[in-house]
């Protein structure tokens, strides 16, 4: 395939997509505030028993899972519970690995798609031109 001018700047571009979300991602993993790609809830491997308000840990650790409505008073669920605001979990940062794939492949389907339109335009333009006999 033979990169023209358009071509090289969608590889020169893709690459600074590429390094530059690199780049936010490590800054944002290293940060204690949540975004987009990392996540501060429970790890994975977790398991919370309702009955006694504890939360199991994967490396053991055990905490006591007192949270309460603070309207009604009663027990939160597991998935009503903002995981982020427990202290003892702020050391638990996880990679939302869907949503970072899905950027870093933003630039390929973005050209892919383009390419597509180019390759439909100039099929339609060949379909309108003369032909030699």
């Amino acid at each position: 395939m033979k990169l023209n001018g358009w071509r090289r700047l969608g590889v020169v571009l893709s690459a600074l997509w590429i390094a530059g979300l690199t780049g936010f991602v490590l800054f944002e993993y290293r940060s204690d505030n949540p975004s987009i790609f990392v996540d501060g809830g429970l790890p994975i491997g977790s398991h919370v028993i309702m009955s006694s308000g504890v939360v199991k840990l994967p490396d053991g650790q055990e905490l006591k899972f007192d949270k309460t409505d603070p309207e009604t008073g009663e027990r939160l669920m597991p998935w009503e519970v903002d995981w982020r605001t427990v202290p003892e979990l702020r050391k638990y940062r996880s990679l939302k690995w869907t949503t970072l794939a899905l950027f870093f492949a933003a630039p390929a389907l973005l050209w892919g798609v383009f390419e597509f339109f180019v390759f439909c335009g100039r099929w339609v333009r060949d379909g309108f031109r003369k032909k030699d006999s």
